[in-house]
């Protein structure tokens, strides 16, 4: 089985957005043909391209130990090759 990022995949991950408690929102920049997406808690906002963007990024700000910032330096190996 395949999941990827489709149009199906905007409202669940916008309604998980809202059941982790942000409030969501989105503004429209006609300058650039844009949406942004917002989603706010507790002093914290994140903004993101698209809703499964936003629900990443809330993901990672409510990973322990995160705190929104995120080291690039780690020697950790990403990805494994086949």
């Amino acid at each position: 089985m395949t999941f990827s990022d489709a149009g199906n995949t905007s409202n669940p991950a916008l309604l998980t957005v809202a059941e982790m408690g942000y409030l969501i929102s989105v503004t429209y920049d006609p300058e650039f043909d844009k949406l942004t997406w917002t989603a706010a808690k507790d002093g914290v906002r994140i903004e993101a391209d698209s809703p499964l963007t936003l629900l990443g990024m809330a993901v990672l700000r409510e990973t322990p130990g995160s705190q929104g910032t995120f080291a690039t330096n780690s020697k950790a190996p990403l990805f494994s090759r086949k």
